[in-house]
C-alpha cells in the first residue's frame, strides 16, 4: 500500500514536471520571435498619407465632406503623385459641385493609372453630370468593358460592387435616352431592370415604354415585375403601374391602384394628391378618401397651386386628365 503512494506520488511529480516544462518552452517560443523574422519598420509618411486615406473615406460616409477634402489634401501635399489620393480628392469635389477642379484632379489620375476603375467610374459620373453626354457614353463602355474584366476578389480590393456596375448602366441608358438613341436607351433599360433587380430601374424602363408609346409593353412588364414584389412595393411605382394600366386601356385596373394608393397611409401627401386627381380624371364618380370622407380644402388648394409630380412629364394624357381635375374644382374651391 505504502509502496503503491509512492509510485503514484512519483508519478504525479514526472507528469507535472513534464506540463510544466511544456508550458515553459511553449510560452518562450511564442514570446521570442524566430530569428529570421526583422520588425516591418513603416515610414512615418507613408504612415500619415494612409491614415489621411481612411479617415477621409469614413468622413465621406458621414457625410462631413469639407473635413475629408481637408484630410486628403494633407495626404497630397505628402504625395502628390498617387492616383489613388487624386482621385479620391476630385471624387470629393465633385460632391461639393466644384466640377471643373474634380475634372483636373481625374484626368492626372487616369493619366498616372489608366486602369484605375474608381476614378474611372467617377469620372464618367462628372461627364454626365457636366452634360457631356456623348463623353459621358464613351467612359461608361470603357468602365463597363474593365469591369467584367476583374474577378470579384479584385473588385471587391478596390471597392467596386455590383451597384457601381447598375448605377453606370442606368447613366447610359439615360444617356441614350437625352440623346435620341431610343433602341439603345430601351434595351440597356430592359438589361438593367431585369439583371439588378431593383425597383427604382424597373420604374424607369416602365416610363421609357410609356414615353415611346408602348402602353401594352408598359402594362405587361410593371405586371410581370411589380406584382410579384407584394406589398412591399413602392407607392410612386404603384403610381407607374396605374398609368400604364390606363394607357393600354385597362381603365378599371387603374382606378382599382389609384385608390389603393389614395387610402393608403404610407403614402407621401403628394402622392395621394397625384392618385386622387387622375381617379377623378379616369372616372365619372367622385373618389373618396378613406371610404367616406372627401380631400379637405386644405389639401386641395396645392394641388391647384403646383404641378402634380415630375415623372407626368412623360404622359401627355396624364396633364390633360390633371388639367381637367384642376378646371373641375380648383376655380370653385379657392
Amino acid at each position: 500500500m505504502h509502496s503503491a503512494r509512492q509510485l503514484n506520488l512519483q508519478f504525479f511529480k514526472g507528469f507535472h514536471f513534464f506540463l510544466v516544462s511544456f508550458v515553459v518552452l511553449g510560452l518562450s517560443s511564442c514570446i521570442t520571435p524566430p530569428p529570421l523574422i526583422e520588425p516591418i519598420i513603416v515610414d512615418s509618411r507613408e504612415f500619415s498619407v494612409v491614415s489621411n486615406i481612411r479617415r477621409s473615406k469614413e468622413m465621406v460616409a458621414n457625410g462631413r465632406i469639407d473635413e475629408a477634402e481637408f484630410s486628403l489634401r494633407e495626404a497630397y501635399a505628402l504625395s502628390p503623385d498617387s492616383a489613388v489620393i487624386l482621385n479620391d480628392l476630385g471624387y470629393v469635389l465633385m460632391l461639393q459641385n466644384r466640377l471643373g477642379e474634380a475634372q483636373t484632379l481625374l484626368l492626372q489620375a487616369l493619366a498616372l493609372a489608366p486602369h484605375l476603375l474608381t476614378a474611372r467610374d467617377h469620372f464618367s459620373r462628372l461627364l454626365y453630370r457636366q452634360g457631356r453626354l456623348i463623353e459621358a457614353n464613351e467612359s461608361i463602355e470603357i468602365f463597363i468593358d474593365e469591369f467584367f474584366q476583374l474577378s470579384e476578389r479584385e473588385r471587391n480590393a478596390v471597392g467596386l460592387d455590383l451597384k457601381k456596375l447598375w448605377e453606370n448602366y442606368a447613366n447610359l441608358a439615360q444617356s441614350n435616352y437625352s440623346l435620341g438613341f431610343v433602341d439603345e436607351a430601351a434595351c440597356l433599360g430592359r438589361e438593367l431592370a431585369l439583371s439588378s433587380n431593383v425597383a427604382e430601374y424597373a420604374g424607369w424602363y416602365v416610363k421609357l415604354l410609356l414615353a415611346n408609346g408602348m402602353p401594352e409593353r408598359a402594362a405587361a412588364f410593371a405586371e410581370q415585375r411589380f406584382t410579384a414584389r407584394g406589398e412591399g412595393l413602392p407607392v410612386w411605382l404603384m403610381a407607374d403601374q396605374m398609368v400604364a394600366y390606363w394607357l393600354s386601356g385597362r381603365v378599371d385596373e387603374a382606378k382599382f391602384i389609384s385608390q389603393i394608393i389614395v387610402d393608403l397611409k404610407q403614402a407621401t401627401t403628394r402622392d395621394q394628391l397625384f392618385a386622387w386627381a387622375f381617379l377623378n380624371a379616369a372616372s365619372s364618380e367622385r373618389p373618396l378618401v378613406s371610404g367616406k370622407k372627401r380631400l379637405r380644402e386644405d389639401i386641395l388648394r396645392p394641388l391647384c397651386r403646383e404641378k402634380i409630380g415630375s415623372d407626368i412629364d412623360f404622359h401627355p394624357s396624364i396633364i390633360d386628365a390633371v388639367e381637367q381635375f384642376k378646371e373641375d374644382y380648383c376655380d370653385v374651391r379657392r
